[in-house]
């Protein structure tokens, strides 16, 4: 019986983060409701904040599965250094281009509220149901990601720092910068821009 009301849950909660993506494709985040997402997925509000305390922590539960994401597809492409940057960097483009609020929204909403959180766990149960490659994969932040990449770099000689982490925190900054500016504007980043960007700053290292 537990088993069943975690599957339930967790369909539940997967099922209210894909909604709110579909919502996120055309709507800025501020005009997308709770109410709306309750409607489409067939529950009250209250039943919503069952899952959710609000509609900020779903925003960041749904970026928490993008970082999953984007993990296992990194980890199996296999690529390093300033290689798996630049593939990171148009992972990164295509979902831009896909929902440019998701990410302005997630940015948006981390200068607003800064506080450092505990990252979101994400059950077996709901890895299972967004996809049958998810149950062992080790998710990472974007800036663990950068650091991971920028690191290979270094060791591989690609390029030449004392201090990697630096480097990491200056991509990771510029990177928030240009996702924001282009929220701001409606605009849309593709990859060759993001790449233009970031190996404009890799070349002070070379």
């Amino acid at each position: 019986m537990a088993d069943l009301r975690e599957r339930k849950k967790a369909a539940m909660k997967v099922a209210l983060v894909k909604f709110f993506l579909a919502k996120l494709t055309s709507n800025r985040y501020d005009l997308v409701r709770v109410i709306d997402l309750c409607k489409e997925a067939g529950i009250s509000k209250v039943t919503f904040f069952n899952y959710f305390d609000s509609k900020e922590e779903l925003l960041r539960y749904s970026f928490r599965i993008w970082c999953m994401e984007i993990s296992y597809e990194l980890n199996r492409e296999g690529a390093k250094g300033i290689q798996g940057l630049l593939h990171l960097l148009d992972h990164i483009a295509i979902r831009f281009k896909e929902m440019p609020y998701f990410f302005y929204s997630y940015y948006s909403y981390q200068i607003i509220d800064s506080r450092i959180r505990a990252p979101f766990t994400i059950k077996s149960e709901e890895r299972k149901l967004l996809g049958p490659n998810y149950n062992d994969t080790e998710i990472h932040s974007l800036i663990q990601l950068i650091d991971s990449f920028v690191l290979d770099a270094v060791f591989k000689g690609e390029i030449k720092a004392s201090d990697p982490k630096a480097i990491s925190g200056l991509i990771y900054t510029y990177l928030v910068g240009m996702i924001t500016e282009a929220g701001m504007q409606n605009a849309v980043i593709d990859k060759i821009v993001f790449r233009q960007k970031i190996d404009f700053i890799l070349s002070k290292y070379r």
